[in-house]
């Protein structure tokens, strides 16, 4: 409880935010998609399929049965676990394996740590290395390695 007290001190919302990759991630991917997945009682999962849905990923890496069934229902043309790397969006709850999924992303992809605890939430910063964009949104971590985006960290309401 403390933790997110804290978090939610240094957080912002899409107005605290200067890069126009977020901004737009944010308001015409996040926020404006809550609706759509509201049934979706775990805010990780619901800001997964925001995520989808707003940036068109296609191969998906992901090892949670239940959620690889949720993402074919929502999404049934997307390949998941069926091809070879680089993916558009690799999912994980491990942050000892963010290194080796490094290497299996292009440009515009993202890592996405789901309900990081507070252990693994530095853990996942401590290997975290060579990704320029950070966004953590306390139960979920996204990382990405976008070449135009120069290093950030941001920490997000959603």
């Amino acid at each position: 409880m403390i933790s997110y007290l804290q978090f939610l001190l240094k957080s912002t919302n899409q107005h605290g935010v200067h890069s126009p990759f977020v901004f737009n991630y944010l308001t015409k991917g996040l926020y404006a998609q809550k609706k759509t997945y509201r049934t979706e009682n775990d805010p990780s999962e619901r800001l997964i399929l925001s995520t989808i849905a707003y940036l068109g990923f296609k191969k998906i890496d992901v090892r949670d049965e239940a959620l690889q069934q949720k993402i074919q229902s929502h999404f049934p043309q997307i390949s998941i676990n069926n091809d070879q790397p680089p993916f558009d969006l690799i999912i994980t709850r491990n942050p000892e394996t963010i290194s080796m999924h490094k290497e299996q992303m292009h440009n515009d992809s993202f890592l996405i740590l789901q309900n990081p605890s507070r252990q693994l939430r530095k853990k996942s910063q401590d290997n975290a290395s060579g990704f320029t964009l950070i966004l953590d949104f306390y139960h979920t971590i996204v990382l990405s390695v976008r070449h135009e985006q120069r290093p950030q960290t941001f920490y997000l309401r959603y």
